[in-house]
């Protein structure tokens, strides 16, 4: 199946390359969950607090991107699918990971050039720059606060950026390049 695609095989590719397969692979994604194919990007959302999760989602419907999201549930929006079946190779393939403090494995996932969504207090990755317009250094977007408005202010400031292809190529760069 391409999403078992071998990660070392990826990491040899040029950068557009890499940028082509992972189109490649949202495409795919869309089909596997029935998304809309011109939406754009595909956001997985794992967080441990289901609450969160449940306030988050119908918020979530209105934004022009799709979602997968790691727990058990349903919606009628046809730009949300729920998941419990995430594998940590299947994350490749999605152009932003939601988190929230229980994030650990975030090496594993930098090493897989998947940019995170992350609280801003979490203590693991402090020294991460946050995107910046003004900087080209930056490797993710970070939310302040806990609440799912304060994620979903964090979503919009993302798509607002995502519309230029610009930066968000230099976000990918700036993941392959990152020595953790």
């Amino acid at each position: 199946m391409y999403f078992d695609i071998n990660v070392t095989f990826l990491k040899k590719m040029s950068l557009s390359k890499l940028l082509d397969e992972k189109r490649k692979a949202s495409r795919l994604i869309k089909d596997k969950y029935g998304f809309l194919i011109k939406i754009k990007p595909v956001w997985f959302i794992n967080l441990a607090d289901e609450e969160k999760v449940k306030a988050l989602t119908p918020a979530l419907e209105v934004l022009p991107c799709n979602f997968v999201i790691a727990a058990e549930g349903d919606s009628e929006a046809k730009n949300i699918a729920f998941d419990n079946n995430i594998t940590a190779d299947f994350e490749i393939w999605f152009d932003f990971v939601v988190w929230d403090e229980n994030f650990e494995d975030y090496k594993n996932l930098f090493s897989k050039w998947v940019a995170p969504i992350l609280p801003q207090d979490c203590s693991k990755l402090e020294s991460l720059e946050e995107f910046n317009p003004l900087d080209t250094s930056w490797v993710c977007y970070k939310y302040m606060g806990e609440t799912h408005y304060h994620i979903f202010y964090t979503l919009v400031k993302y798509l607002e950026n995502y519309k230029f292809p610009y930066d968000n190529r230099n976000l990918i760069k700036n993941i392959i390049e990152l020595k953790l």
